[in-house]
């Protein structure tokens, strides 16, 4: 059985799939995060939460890019 992901799962990994959208590599990932990218493409399938230390990680890493 498949329980479903909660509505703020969703709209965590949608808020993240904009940042990077903004930063038009999304298509190339590993440009943006280095090693953490598997981590974050576990975040944008939502398989995973990230952390909110992790949250500020993948906002400065975009934020960077868009300078």
């Amino acid at each position: 059985m498949a329980i479903a992901a909660p509505p703020e799962q969703h709209r965590v990994r949608d808020e993240l799939k904009r940042l990077v959208s903004a930063t038009g590599l999304d298509d190339e990932l590993w440009r943006v995060f280095g090693k953490l990218t598997f981590r974050v493409e576990s975040y944008l399938e939502g398989k995973a939460l990230p952390s909110a230390e992790m949250c500020w990680t993948i906002v400065e890493h975009c934020l960077t890019l868009q300078l």
